[in-house]
């Protein structure tokens, strides 16, 4: 029984939300930047680029405008047997690493 939990715990920590992804012998880190990807990691199998429009705020908590952020997901995959990551960027930093396992 403390066997299979183990086992199930272990399981649980290698999919979902990551925190470092390795390229070769390198690790790519959340707060690196995109030019610190690409020459980690070379360019990404996709990449899909999105604005999106984030609300401002006065000190009186009145929204006064809007601005825009800019955001790009990188996916990366060696094999079509391997993980697949997905890296989210925000103002030209990785803020995410995701993994999945069957694409």
């Amino acid at each position: 029984m403390k066997k299979q939990f183990f086992i199930a715990i272990l399981c649980s920590l290698l999919l979902g939300p990551a925190y470092a992804m390795r390229c070769g012998d390198k690790l790519v880190y959340e707060g690196d930047s995109q030019y610190t990807v690409l020459s980690k990691c070379g360019e990404p199998l996709d990449k899909l680029i999105y604005e999106e429009n984030i609300p401002l705020y006065n000190a009186a908590g009145y929204q006064i405008g809007t601005t825009t952020n800019t955001v790009e997901t990188w996916i990366y995959q060696k094999s079509p047997a391997d993980f697949q990551y997905e890296l989210v960027f925000n103002s030209g930093k990785v803020t995410q690493i995701n993994v999945n396992r069957n694409p």
